[in-house]
């Protein structure tokens, strides 16, 4: 649900609370704190004159925003060498081959930054939750979830920290 949605929703019924499933969540987390995060990092690492640092988290949002279960396959996939795109002599396309080293990437990354490390543990905690089948051990580990965001005293894991 986007912001403005949600304002119209609020304003008509509000006695009712949005509840969001895991995927509005993982998506909102996503967009909304490890792509805010990673950016800032990269704006101060600039600021500071380390372009090297900052070049090394270009093209890095998809890497932080996969799961970990992506990462292994794609490893798999650039260790068999696996075709991702077919080239066409007619486009004069070439073909491109599964690339290997994200997760060595991922690690580096988390690594080298305290939130972005917390992004990770986050991200493991609301999929944890989401596995729960009893209510109470949800409720707890949302509870941990938000302890966690508020922890960091980052103002994208506090907006995070409301909408769980």
């Amino acid at each position: 649900m986007n912001a403005d949605f949600g304002r119209a929703f609020l304003k008509r019924f509000p006695h009712l609370d949005i509840v969001y499933e895991y995927f509005h969540l993982i998506k909102n987390f996503n967009e909304k704190v490890i792509c805010k995060v990673r950016k800032d990092k990269q704006a101060r690492l600039k600021e500071e004159g380390d372009s090297e640092a900052a070049r090394a988290l270009k093209h890095s949002t998809y890497i932080l925003m996969s799961c970990a279960d992506t990462r292994e396959r794609k490893e798999r996939d650039a260790r068999a060498g696996k075709v991702v795109s077919r080239g066409s002599a007619l486009c004069g396309k070439q073909e491109v081959v599964q690339r290997g080293g994200a997760r060595k990437r991922y690690k580096d990354l988390i690594s080298q930054n305290e939130l972005l490390a917390t992004c990770d543990i986050a991200d493991e905690m609301l999929a944890r939750a989401y596995g729960y089948r009893q209510e109470k051990h949800m409720r707890a580990a949302m509870e941990r979830i938000v302890d966690t965001c508020r922890g960091t005293k980052d103002r994208h894991f506090a907006w995070v920290a409301c909408l769980v």
